[in-house]
């Protein structure tokens, strides 16, 4: 009843005294008792209205109907990270709406964006796995709103200065080199043709020149790509060099349909993989070069023909259902000391193993063709063995060696 306009509609349905039916046409700025046919007038507002509600309450009961089918998808989870694994590893579009097959970007549309961003989230939770749909719901609630009416306005400014006091300076890196593009001449077409030509992911890290590199024609071809771990394609490739050129031009974006592994793969709560920094051992950090070429060994075993075993699986159905019935129960929220993790279950322990495996195959073929990036780990695994026995200057030794035969193996290359 505070909302302005809403008594209109509340009023008018329900009067059906005179005195009513006169306090509802006083809403409408009409007189009963001076205004020829009021009574007409009454009836007239009063049939649009509940024709209007009941127009609308069709149009949100399909569409939720649909969002919760999982063709409406908003503006993602409100974690980052697993934002971010969705969108690379499970193809998860936010702010598209499955139409005949194909995902098409309803982000921008006025008057739409904002009711398809909403029920998108409220469908995407309620099916989500991983927790039921009211845990941190104040979250869920502060990134609907922020991502669904804020990103839009100069408020978005805001959010690299946050990230970046909380220790996240990609926000960051992405605002000075926004701002650096500026000085281009035509930077805006640049980055327009850039997508044209290609319209894969790059592995850019936090680097301001590569984030500005990515919008040149050409140069952003030089980019390490990010790899898709499933199928070792490159990520957002578009093979269509027609509907590449043509969402580079067009605000409204279309992607091809989505593998039914991958669809099955997001809705089982699994939250996808961590960007690999580290080998194996956890002893060496790999370059962008060398994560995207781990990532197409990886690729090359074709990872998602192993998924369709355990897709069809009547076994992890039944877990996967079972648990998807206690979450929609909202049996958690009766006892929240206990935690029913869902990457504890066989299923998503499988899915790990499968990468984990992979991971080491690839690695394991790396190391054979860069001996440099071998000596690094073995001599970093001295090193740190040296240090937890409080041998600094031997550690320090093993540091200075491994650096000068490293130099030794790169030139012989």
């Amino acid at each position: 009843s505070v909302i302005p306009g809403i008594n209109k509609y509340s009023k008018t349905i329900w009067a059906r005294t005179d005195d009513e039916i006169a306090r509802a046409l006083a809403e409408h700025g009409i007189d009963m008792a001076s205004t020829p046919n009021a009574r007409e007038l009454f009836k007239n507002l009063r049939a649009e209205y509940t024709g209007r509600l009941a127009f609308s309450g069709l149009l949100t009961k399909g569409l939720w109907d649909y969002a919760m089918a999982g063709n409406i998808r908003g503006n993602g989870h409100y974690n980052k990270s697993r934002r971010n694994k969705e969108r690379d590893q499970l193809g998860y579009t936010p702010k598209t709406i499955n139409l005949g097959g194909k995902w098409v970007s309803y982000k921008g549309i006025v008057g739409v964006d904002p009711v398809l961003s909403i029920l998108g989230d409220m469908a995407y939770y309620a099916r989500d796995l991983d927790q039921p749909f009211m845990e941190d719901k104040m979250a869920k609630i502060m990134w609907t709103i922020s991502a669904t009416f804020l990103n839009e306005t100069p408020l978005t400014s805001l959010e690299p200065l946050v990230a970046a006091a909380n220790g996240d300076l990609t926000g960051w890196t992405r605002l000075v080199a926004n701002a650096a593009r500026a000085f281009i001449p035509q930077s805006g077409a640049l980055g327009v043709t850039s997508n044209a030509i290609t319209s894969t992911q790059k592995d850019i890290e936090s680097s301001i020149p590569k984030y500005v590199q990515n919008k040149i024609p050409i140069a952003s071809s030089f980019l390490p790509e990010q790899i898709d771990i499933w199928t070792g394609t490159p990520l957002n490739d578009i093979d269509n060099p027609v509907l590449r050129f043509l969402n580079a031009f067009n605000p409204i974006k279309v992607s091809g349909t989505t593998e039914p592994w991958r669809m099955w793969l997001l809705t089982t709560g699994w939250d996808g993989l961590g960007r690999l920094k580290k080998d194996s051992t956890g002893s060496y950090e790999y370059t962008e070069r060398e994560r995207e070429q781990i990532y197409k060994y990886i690729g090359e075993q074709q990872l998602y023909k192993k998924l369709i075993p355990l897709m069809k699986s009547k076994k992890y159905k039944k877990q996967v259902g079972l648990l998807r019935s206690h979450r929609a129960t909202g049996g958690d929220l009766d006892n929240e000391m206990i935690k029913l993790k869902t990457q504890k279950l066989p299923l998503f322990r499988e899915i790990d193993k499968i990468i984990k495996d992979a991971q080491i195959l690839a690695e394991r073929r790396l190391l054979e063709e860069r001996d440099d990036i071998s000596n690094t780990i073995l001599q970093q695994r001295k090193a740190d063995q040296r240090m937890k026995q409080g041998d600094v200057q031997g550690a320090s030794d093993i540091q200075k060696k491994e650096l000068e035969t490293r130099k030794l193996l790169q030139m012989a290359k």
